[in-house]
């Protein structure tokens, strides 16, 4: 049953961040990329908006610009 209440929170996050959606658009770590559509409820922990000036890659790999920091552990 906790399983369930916790997808459900995330669920929940996951729209609350897709209604948030700033100008630039928003990517999410996944792996060791920034991807644009995070794949499965986890990865929504990890969303970052990209920096004013950038916007995410038309092909979703990330923020124009971007690359994910390992020692960060984040899209930079």
């Amino acid at each position: 049953m906790h399983f369930y209440q916790n997808f459900l929170t995330l669920l929940a996050l996951g729209a609350t961040l897709a209604a948030a959606e700033t100008v630039g658009g928003r990517c999410s770590k996944s792996t060791q990329q920034c991807t644009l559509n995070p794949d499965g409820p986890a990865p929504l922990i990890a969303v970052v908006a990209c920096p004013a000036h950038e916007q995410c890659t038309s092909d979703g790999s990330g923020c124009t610009g971007s690359t994910y920091n390992a020692v960060a552990d984040q899209c930079t």
